[in-house]
This record gives C-alpha cells, structure tokens and sequence, in this order.
C-alpha cells in the first residue's frame, strides 16, 4: 500500500538509475485504496555511450 502512495519513489530510489533531475507534482488525489498522482519528470540528457553503458536510460 505504501508504494502506491509514494508518488516520490522513482526520484529517491531511481534517481541515480535514470538520472532525474527534477520531479513536480502538478496535483495528487486519494480515493480509497488509490491515488491519482500528475507528475512531470525531467531527466538529465543522456549520451549515446551513456545508454549504451546502462540501456534503462533509453
């Protein structure tokens, strides 16, 4: 249940993986047992070596 809430997951436990450089939250809704969470997230431009090295990039 806790991840589902965690709307902040991906910039603190994935940042470094998929090198985010920004996470803003436009807006977040609970109903019951889940949530409707609009995020916008900015991720660093990556080069061509850089995917190659680590394919979750692309």
């Amino acid at each position: 249940m806790l991840v589902n809430y965690d709307y902040n997951h991906q910039n603190g436990t994935h940042k470094d993986l998929f090198e985010i450089t920004s996470c803003d939250v436009k807006s977040y809704q609970t109903n019951g047992y889940y949530a409707k969470v609009e995020q916008y997230i900015t991720r660093a431009e990556n080069t061509f070596g850089e995917i190659l090295k680590n394919p979750a990039l692309g």
